[in-house]
């Protein structure tokens, strides 16, 4: 459990602070008016707020991407280990049938929802709000602020706003990621590669 929280941290983390800005972007021209094209939301968002602008919202997510990501990794393999209870390091194993890849992929998502959904609803609402925005009511300073005047608003339930929606995003999105990687894995297994770079390129030389 320490290792998977330590390495998915890790891992979530740096792919933040390279993509946040980019979700940014996104964010505001999916919900906000005033934009043409992803120029001129770098341009206004730049001016308007700096750099920092850029990275609203991220707090949250930094702070618990790694306990998403062992949150999915434990459930995945909680789940290998309840189909198969006398193999103490299943979730290790190679070869294992796909469906029972598919089986822990899906309960490895519902394992990270409690904490994703709400951490992810704070990042947007306060991606989505621009500092010209002066009204106090509905002004989020900080993600712990946005938290609060949620909760107020409508209790827990406030705090899962588009949480099946998330769910099925995810779900359906895992359902590629690990079993896609396992996929992928025993196709260069098959033909006696390793992991180096070299041997990859090699591999697609011949077969394209």
């Amino acid at each position: 459990m320490y290792q998977d929280f330590v390495a998915g941290w890790i891992a979530g983390g740096s792919g933040l602070l390279l993509g946040h800005p980019l979700d940014t972007v996104k964010a505001r021209l999916q919900t906000m008016q005033g934009y043409n094209g992803i120029y001129d939301v770098c341009i206004k968002t730049f001016k308007n707020e700096s750099l920092i602008g850029f990275y609203k919202g991220m707090f949250a997510p930094f702070i618990s991407v790694g306990i998403c990501n062992s949150l999915l990794f434990s459930g995945y393999g909680l789940t290998l280990k309840w189909l198969h209870p006398n193999e103490p390091n299943v979730e290790h194993r190679k070869g294992l049938p796909m469906s029972e890849i598919l089986a822990a992929s899906v309960v490895g998502t519902l394992f990270q929802m409690g904490p994703a959904i709400p951490v992810e609803l704070v990042k947007t609402k306060l991606q989505v709000q621009a500092t010209a925005d002066k009204d106090p009511k509905t002004k989020f300073h900080g993600p712990m602020d946005c938290v609060k005047k949620l909760y107020r608003s409508g209790g827990i339930r406030s705090l899962y706003q588009g949480g099946s929606i998330m769910t099925f995003r995810d779900m359906f999105g895992n359902l590629f990621y690990i079993p896609v990687y396992e996929m992928l894995y025993r196709r260069l297994h098959n033909y006696e590669m390793n992991e180096t770079f070299a041997q990859v390129f090699q591999y697609i030389k011949i077969n394209t």
